[in-house]
């Protein structure tokens, strides 16, 4: 963004107005990114306080011997069923 910059100095109001838009798009992209992660830190930060510093782990699938296998949780373990068709 920063070669559209000098648009808004420029004299032709057509390149002004595309920079405003521009600007403004970016602007407001900006603003709805960090409201999202204030709410995602908030929620980690709740989470930590639940379950301690710990809390991706609740992400991955545990192994019967109390490993973790890498994968994301879901109704199946499929790194256990992986692992007992071994």
């Amino acid at each position: 963004m920063d070669w559209f910059g000098i648009s808004s100095n420029s004299n032709n109001a057509v390149q002004q107005i595309i920079a405003k838009l521009l600007n403004d798009t970016k602007n407001a992209t900006d603003r709805e990114t960090m409201e999202v992660g204030i709410k995602l830190v908030k929620l980690v930060n709740a989470a930590k306080e639940k379950y301690g510093n710990d809390v991706q782990k609740l992400l991955y699938e545990k192994l019967d011997d109390g490993t973790y296998s890498g994968n994301k949780v879901s109704p199946l373990n499929n790194g256990q069923l992986k692992r007992d068709q071994r």
